[in-house]
């Protein structure tokens, strides 16, 4: 894919990411990627923002190999997406087993300047989000408390499994997570990331 690139200085990023997230809800497909202020000898970015989907590759089962080796090699250049983690149970948000794709408009944040590539005019596109108002608000509302999709039987079940693997040496660390819901709930999503990003000892203050 062909893109227009250009470059774009900026006063705030800590003003400039809420107006952007804001701007770019407004697709149905995007994805963001922010270092959260962690710097590596090589990193090229402070963050990315995939935005909007030229092709997309939804995946099937479990088998993503060979589906998604063909869509890279269709589609060279920059591609964003997910591996969903493997379910037993039912997946209330049906989430596919993966999805990829192929960015229409990329941002490209280095601290105090953003590059903005895509077929369109990448200055109409800086303009557009400068004028868009900023996340500020989350309106979180639970009407019912917050419950786990593991019953207590399940998860020590889980435990006793993963310290036997650990135990056996089949691994040396594993990340367990357990899904948290509520069928009663109204926020908005963006700007609950924007508020907890702006948390002192979970954001670091939202700057990159």
């Amino acid at each position: 894919m062909i893109y227009n690139n250009n470059n774009f200085r900026i006063d705030s990023i800590q003003n400039f990411l809420p107006k952007m997230l804001n701007w770019a809800s407004q697709f149905n497909i995007f994805c963001f990627l922010n270092s959260n202020n962690f710097n590596h000898l090589h990193q090229e970015f402070d963050g990315l923002f995939a935005i909007d989907a030229e092709q997309v590759l939804e995946l099937q089962n479990d088998d993503f190999s060979q589906p998604l080796k063909q869509f890279a090699a269709d589609n060279p250049g920059w591609i964003f997406g997910h591996l969903n983690y493997p379910q037993k149970k039912q997946d209330s948000i049906a989430f596919p087993p993966g999805c990829f794709f192929v960015p229409k408009i990329l941002l490209q944040i280095s601290k105090d300047s953003i590059s903005i590539s895509s077929q369109q005019d990448p200055e109409a596109i800086f303009n557009q989000i400068c004028a868009t108002s900023e996340v500020l608000d989350a309106n979180l509302v639970i009407k019912e408390e917050i419950k786990s999709a593991t019953s207590k039987e399940e998860y020590l079940q889980a435990i006793e499994a993963i310290k036997a693997h650990l135990k056996r040496g089949d691994c040396y660390e594993i990340n367990y997570c357990q899904e948290f819901y509520s069928n009663h709930i109204k926020l908005n999503p963006l700007a609950l990331y924007v508020n907890l990003m702006r948390k002192p000892n979970t954001g670091r203050g939202l700057k990159f």
